[in-house]
């Protein structure tokens, strides 16, 4: 289950994927850190089998493409440092959001080096949400759910994604203090900053339970009608409004990838994070002459370097008062087992 503790292990059971486990680090010196890859070894501590394994995998390795991620115990002690840090500062009251961000290695199982023609190939061939956009832009190949800003005319909408659960245990997030609170932290900060551009109060509709694969989080659907702006020419519908893109940047980067307050964050995630995070939890869309556009948050993609064997996979963890360390190390591994099955 998610966040069962196992001596010296955090036990994470992600379904319809093989099990896995990643070491504890959370308290005292780790005795179990050589990890093995043997699909037939398994052993039963307190009524719970267990796996050890060397990497992690999507839930059919068989089907499109097999991508799997390499156990690094020394990225997984660090980050759980950086979360320990996080969750410090915001009991402290320094910030009542962090998100911090996993940069992790993928390979492929056969050991080939991967291409952007093959991901392209793969991620086009398989099933993802209705409410997620494929996008292959620059380095980034992917499939995002959050939808950020989409402009038609005076309406905006924007549908802010922000709690997580393993795919189906979705009624758990509405029940859950933490989630709830995470949730509503975000959904505030766009409400607050679409609130200039709009004629009256923008809509907040939600939270609900929505399902992506692998995964369950909670949406709340953000609708409001904009306000024409002097200054800004016509963009072809009668009237003066402020772009897709003019919006994006007004509620960019949002507390869903950030936290709060914005500019302390950014400040802190520059100086915990071990890993510039590049083009993840950037913004990936269009615009027209008109300014009406589509914008997703560049998430739940591969990155690709400049070495056929240089592709990361990053995941974030959200920390409001209320987080625990191991908790958000186990959400953010299944948030990377969740991008490769978008390959499959």
């Amino acid at each position: 289950d998610r966040g069962m503790k196992l001596p010296n292990y955090l036990f994470i059971k992600y379904p319809n994927a093989v099990d896995f486990e990643i070491p504890s680090i959370a308290k005292g010196p780790m005795r179990h850190v050589e990890v093995s890859h043997d699909e037939g070894e398994t052993k039963k501590t307190k009524g719970y089998h267990r796996r050890r394994v060397s990497c992690y995998r999507a839930a059919n390795p068989e089907a499109g493409l097999a991508l799997e991620i390499p156990v690094d115990i020394t990225a997984m002690t660090r980050f759980r440092r950086e979360l320990d840090e996080a969750c410090q500062l915001v009991s402290e009251g320094k910030l009542k959001k962090l998100v911090l961000a996993l940069a992790a290695p993928v390979r492929s199982s056969s050991g080939a080096p991967l291409t952007r023609e093959e991901l392209l190939a793969a991620l086009w061939s398989s099933q993802v949400s209705p409410m997620s956009s494929r996008f292959a832009v620059g380095p980034l190949v992917g499939s995002s759910p959050e939808l950020l800003i989409s402009r038609r005319g005076p309406l905006v909408k924007s549908r802010p994604l922000a709690g997580t659960r393993p795919r189906g245990r979705g009624g758990e997030l509405l029940s859950s203090t933490k989630d709830l609170l995470e949730h509503s932290l975000v959904v505030d900060d766009i409400t607050a900053r679409l609130r200039p551009f709009c004629t009256v109060e923008p809509r907040a509709v939600g939270p609900v339970a929505v399902e992506v694969p692998g995964l369950s989080h909670l949406a709340t659907d953000i609708s409001g009608e904009l306000s024409p702006s002097p200054g800004i020419p016509s963009s072809g519908h009668g009237t003066s409004y402020p772009s897709a893109l003019d919006l994006v940047l007004a509620i960019h980067p949002t507390p869903a990838i950030s936290g709060i307050p914005r500019a302390e964050a950014l400040r802190s995630i520059a100086s915990i994070e071990a890993r510039p995070r590049g083009f993840y939890g950037g913004v990936v869309g269009w615009v027209d002459s008109r300014g009406d556009g589509d914008w997703m948050l560049a998430i739940r993609s591969l990155q690709l370097g400049d070495e056929p064997d240089a592709v990361l996979a990053f995941a974030g963890a959200g920390i409001v008062p209320g987080s625990d360390a191991d908790t958000e190390l186990a959400e953010v591994y299944s948030k990377l087992t969740a991008i490769l099955s978008l390959f499959e």
